[in-house]
């Protein structure tokens, strides 16, 4: 994740914890903290959670999801 994508996610105090002291953390802390989206328990579960996220992406239009993620990802390249 690095350095300067983790402290727009989860805020500087958090990063620099986590950073600094090369904390180790949680799936479930993950999810608490914005760092991931979802979680799963298992490696079938993980392929299972990952094939239904394409499956809901898949059904929006192809260029709404191109057009959405170009801005999103210019985006990060702002300051707030």
């Amino acid at each position: 994740m690095g350095t300067v994508l983790l402290p727009r996610i989860v805020g500087p105090s958090v990063a620099k914890d986590l950073i600094l002291t090369s904390r180790r953390f949680t799936g479930s802390e993950a999810l608490k903290l914005g760092v991931v989206n979802r979680t799963a328990f298992s490696p079938d579960a993980t392929i299972a959670t990952a094939i239904e996220l394409a499956h809901q992406i898949a059904e929006n239009a192809p260029l709404g999801v191109r057009g959405a993620r170009t801005v999103i990802d210019q985006g990060l390249d702002l300051p707030f």
